[in-house]
């Protein structure tokens, strides 16, 4: 990737739309951006709620069986299935969700291990059948051999289902049949994404519906513990993807400060991260600072950087192998970027949280509190001492190298398995 600086004053919502126009169409592209309701296109119902019509968003969480005898919420076959072990709920999507990308990894690893799914979307979707919803499921996330169905079919019967948020865990818990092991595959604490209200509240109640969970990583089965008194099942470490992630040789001498901003996402800190960013650019001039992410064109910022906006995979590793710093916030469960930045040898700064740091020590990545100036300091240490930051990188390279998702994933099938017995 040829780095070039410079600003786009386009604003977020008009790049939103227009980059899920050219891979999905403008119908799509008007529902998922605005939240505009679309009518039905040929066999399927094609519809982004709005919470305009609170009682139609939020069905499935008040749904008590005497009021939905004669429409109920699921429709399952009365015969098991022969072809199906497990059926994922999961929500509607779009190129480029982290949370779909690792659920399909999971999907497409217990495969291998004998073990067949189907995927049902509910809550609403943006897919005009059932083709075009696994054509898009394919290529944004790759290819299973998973069945798709919408909330509306007939679902099959199988033995195991698996939840992989709240709003689908309030769907799945209206699948009946027998013979049944509910599972929740929890990858965050979701009340979290939300301010004090009935989101939040309709997020905690999931944890407390009987589902087994699995969870991405132990900072979550110790918030189920904390907060609701529920003993997960288990839980997976982390990885990334070792064929897309790789060190790239840097072309110059000039010091980047990488930072992933995400402004609508408060759990990503940007606001925190954008002040230690202004105090090293303050007490360092001449470092670059490098945002990818989001488009955050229209925010001020008096120091030379590159607004990069939301880019393609295959551009990533070149660009965080031109930095030689990544500060990468979190303040619900980590993502798979610090992971992803090591492996192309960039330093990590981030928050020192139990949510943030769970995944990593502090010989792979420097810890520091959640203050600009706390985290402006770790910066300018790493930028100061090369070959501390070199011993860093080197250290935290072969530590990202010895995790695999093949084993994650054999963790969460002897899970399933075991559960069963």
């Amino acid at each position: 990737m040829k780095l070039k600086y410079g600003k786009f004053r386009i604003g977020e919502g008009i790049i939103k739309f227009i980059r899920i126009m050219r891979s999905e169409g403008s119908r799509s592209a008007l529902a998922r951006t605005f939240g505009l309701l679309s009518k039905k296109i040929n066999s399927s119902v094609v519809v982004m709620e709005s919470k305009k019509d609170v009682a139609g968003f939020f069905r499935a969480v008040y749904s008590p069986e005497y009021c939905n005898q004669a429409n109920p919420i699921l429709r399952v076959s009365l015969d098991f299935s022969a072809d199906v072990d497990i059926l994922w709920f999961i929500p509607d999507f779009g190129a480029g969700s982290g949370g779909h990308l690792n659920i399909i990894r999971f999907v497409s690893g217990l495969e291998k291990l004998g073990m067949r799914s189907a995927i049902v979307i509910v809550g609403g979707h943006s897919h005009a059948n059932h083709g075009e919803a696994k054509a898009k499921l394919d290529k944004y996330f790759g290819e299973t051999s998973s069945l798709i169905y919408f909330e509306e079919d007939l679902l099959p019967k199988v033995n195991k289902i698996i939840a992989t948020s709240w709003i689908t865990a309030h769907f799945a818990k209206h699948y009946s049949s027998s013979e049944l092991d509910r599972y929740y595959f929890v990858q965050d604490y979701e009340p979290l994404f939300y301010p004090a209200g009935f989101d939040a509240i309709a997020a905690a109640v999931t944890y407390s519906l009987g589902f087994q969970s699995i969870c991405a990583g132990s900072w979550i089965v110790e918030e189920l513990k904390q907060r609701h008194g529920v003993k997960a099942l288990g839980y997976f470490g982390f990885s990334y993807d070792k064929e897309i992630y790789k060190r790239v040789p840097k072309r110059d001498n000039v010091e980047r400060v990488f930072f992933y901003v995400r402004p609508p996402t408060a759990r990503r800190g940007f606001e925190l991260g954008l002040l230690a960013l202004d105090l090293v650019g303050r007490l360092r001039p001449g470092v670059n600072f490098i945002f990818a992410g989001w488009d955050v064109s229209d925010y001020r910022f008096d120091h030379i950087h590159l607004n990069a906006g939301v880019l393609h995979t295959s551009e990533l590793p070149d660009l965080y192998s031109q930095c030689d710093v990544a500060l990468i916030l979190s303040f619900s469960n980590m993502s798979l970027l610090p992971y992803e930045v090591m492996a192309c040898g960039c330093a990590v700064v981030t928050n020192n949280d139990a949510c943030a740091t769970w995944g990593l020590n502090k010989e792979v990545a420097e810890f520091a509190a959640a203050t600009p100036e706390a985290l402006a300091q770790a910066i300018i240490r790493l930028l100061e001492d090369k070959d501390a930051r070199a011993k860093r990188v080197e250290i935290a390279r072969k530590f990202v190298e010895e995790t695999c998702w093949d084993r994650e994933i054999g963790k969460v099938g002897r899970l399933l398995v075991g559960a069963g017995e």
